[in-house]
């Protein structure tokens, strides 16, 4: 959901000098990264947050707030840009893993509301044989809040209906 997969297409997506977004290369730099970003955990999240949505309310304040409190906990803000340094070192294992397709049907979700994710269902048929792709209306980046409903009920029904296949 909302994410390319590194060695299918994340690359791309981190290529600064082809139109790929900034903050991959920020965050994967995980000491100046850190060392910019602590004591600015609300300024940072805030940004990063709210620059992504679609619906601009899916996120309040209190919401921040809550997510601030774990990010500028110890060792907090560097777990999270350390997710983005792994994402360059997950290409060759995650093609090596690839070399047969996944038989099981994969949902692939993206805010339709964002044009940097609507490939992700054609990338995913490179590790699965059925790729059902759907852009999420009414949602940015942060699909679980600002649309929990519809995501909650198209999950259930994903899964009812690849167990009964």
């Amino acid at each position: 959901m909302e994410t390319l997969l590194p060695g299918f297409g994340l690359e791309q997506a981190m290529d600064v000098a082809k139109g790929g977004s900034y903050h991959f290369g920020f965050h994967a730099n995980v000491d100046i990264a850190t060392w910019l970003v602590q004591g600015k955990e609300r300024e940072h999240l805030k940004y990063m947050m709210q620059g992504s949505l679609y619906n601009k309310a899916a996120i309040n304040e209190a919401d921040i707030e809550e997510y601030v409190q774990w990010y500028a906990s110890p060792g907090g803000v560097r777990g999270c840009f350390e997710h983005y340094r792994a994402f360059l070192g997950d290409a060759e294992p995650n093609r090596g893993s690839a070399v047969s397709k996944l038989k099981m049907p994969v949902l692939a979700l993206y805010g339709a509301a964002k044009d940097d994710t609507k490939i992700l269902p054609q990338t995913l048929l490179a590790v699965a044989e059925t790729v059902i792709g759907e852009g999420v209306e009414g949602s940015g980046h942060f699909i679980a809040e600002e649309r929990p409903d519809y995501l909650a009920a198209r999950l259930l029904d994903f899964f009812t209906t690849a167990r009964s296949s």
